[in-house]
């Protein structure tokens, strides 16, 4: 296996993502421009890329807005009559790659736009001018939230609805991580796949490193590059120190609320350790008091995403709060064990086994519904409630990694509250009517349980058919 793995040229490996055909979509038949956003390192830039080589592009410009020279060149640039005009007199003047008839068709990339409010402001109008086609994305977007109070021009950032469809993407899904592995080392094990995610997650350059080796020690650097890359990248926005350990603690604490399903934002002691004052520029000194919940700047980064929690299993739709969840397995995952090192551990070896696990689950059903979880007092936990159609009974959906009872769950069987128990975990056994026994390894397939078919994702758009 070491072996097939070694005969592949790594470096120019791109994996197949579920995005890229309503990207291509976008492309061919949309009048609008296109807004992907994501966080950091998940493959935006390299997609967009790829889309374009569609035949109708003529050519892409690839413009990136982290650069400080790139960003002052749009900040000043006026006196042409239209955006193409500007672009092709960057690409001019910078030396850009692109063919010269790409006047015709030419795709614009307009890479990390919340870098730059004065482009962020003119998606608008490159769109509507309809000289080229737009592409933009964005990593740190809840700096557009406060631009309007911090910048030095107090110039608010300009949402273009309307104007644009939007697509959010993230590291690789565990079905995707589950293709790219069967195309790239075919003969690699089921099992190994899902331990190898399980662990490392779906970060692109990650999954590369573990279809190559099952080293940790070499898996964790591109992990630990991305880990640490995106805490740095926090610091940039933020007045006061950002340590590694507070960082780590943020995960942390994500994990502790996965397993006892307590909505940790709404606690004062965990929400005011993590809330830091926003870094401002000098002429705006007098709004240095206002500040930012960095779980919910995460939230804003889609560095987390959440689901959503019930305390009536009769009423699925009394919703209570929020059960958050990492967007990728291996932020999660490292998180932990930076958290071996730390004075006080606050979550035991079998916890962090079980918030790995129910996140993992929470990924995979995202890929269909929202996941949503039923918490009433302290006593009654379930996982996740997914019904198989509008007004039926749910099914109680259990993770167990390792085993365990489901009091809860077999109560609410007993009082006819849910259809059935559906444990997940980590080995197989025996179903019967009213308790089927689902491998974790094969929730890339979960949706086989429910009618979905195996090409159904999270970008799958539903249909009503108000004529049934």
């Amino acid at each position: 296996m070491r072996d097939m793995a070694n005969t592949i040229d790594w470096e120019t490996v791109h994996f197949e993502r579920d995005i890229y055909p309503h990207l291509s979509r976008w492309a061919h038949s949309s009048g609008q421009g296109l807004f992907l956003r994501g966080p950091r390192q998940v493959g935006k830039t390299s997609i967009l890329q790829k889309l374009g080589n569609e035949k109708c592009f003529s050519g892409t410009l690839y413009i990136d807005l982290r650069n400080p020279e790139t960003k002052g060149w749009f900040d000043k640039i006026n006196g042409l009559s239209n955006w193409r005009e500007r672009f092709l007199r960057f690409a001019q003047e910078t030396n850009a790659p692109i063919p010269a008839n790409a006047e015709a068709g030419l795709l614009v990339i307009l890479d990390e736009i919340q870098e730059s409010p004065r482009m962020f402001n003119s998606i608008r109008d490159i769109v509507r001018e309809r000289t080229v086609k737009l592409a933009v994305t964005g990593s740190y977007l809840g700096i557009t939230e406060f631009e309007n109070r911090y910048s030095e021009q107090g110039q608010a950032y300009f949402m273009p609805v309307g104007d644009v469809e939007v697509f959010s993407m993230g590291s690789l899904s565990y079905k995707e991580a589950v293709r790219a592995a069967k195309t790239a080392v075919p003969e690699l094990p089921k099992d190994e796949i899902f331990q190898r995610y399980f662990n490392y997650g779906g970060y692109p350059e990650v999954v590369k490193k573990w279809l190559q080796t099952k080293e940790w020690d070499i898996v964790r650097i591109p992990l630990d590059n991305i880990y640490k890359m995106l805490e740095a990248e926090a610091r940039r926005y933020i007045l006061e120190p950002l340590s590694q350990q507070t960082w780590d603690r943020m995960f942390i604490g994500v994990a502790g609320q996965i397993v006892k399903k307590t909505d940790i934002l709404q606690s004062a002691e965990f929400s005011e350790e993590i809330t830091y004052k926003l870094r401002v520029p000098p002429v705006n000194e007098s709004h240095r008091e206002s500040k930012i919940n960095m779980m919910n700047w995460m939230l804003s980064c889609d560095l987390l995403w959440f689901g959503e929690v019930t305390h009536s299993l009769s009423n699925l739709a009394d919703i209570n709060k929020k059960n958050y969840f990492v967007s990728d397995q291996g932020l999660l995952y490292l998180a932990l064990v930076n958290s071996l090192a730390l004075s006080s551990v606050p979550l035991g070896k079998g916890d962090m086994t079980g918030a790995l696990a129910e996140n993992f689950v929470a990924l995979g059903i995202r890929e269909y519904r929202t996941p949503l979880s039923y918490a009433k007092k302290s006593s009654e936990e379930i996982d996740f409630l997914l019904r198989a159609a509008e007004n039926a009974k749910p099914d109680a959906i259990e993770v167990k990694f390792t085993g365990g009872k489901t009091a809860s769950s077999d109560k609410a069987l007993k009082a006819g509250s849910i259809r059935r128990i559906v444990k997940i975990q980590r080995e197989k056994g025996e179903s019967n009517g009213k308790v089927v026994i689902f491998p974790m390894m094969d929730m890339d397939d979960f949706g086989s349980l429910y009618g979905w078919d195996y090409g159904h994702n999270r970008y799958t758009k539903p249909e009503l058919n108000l004529f049934d």
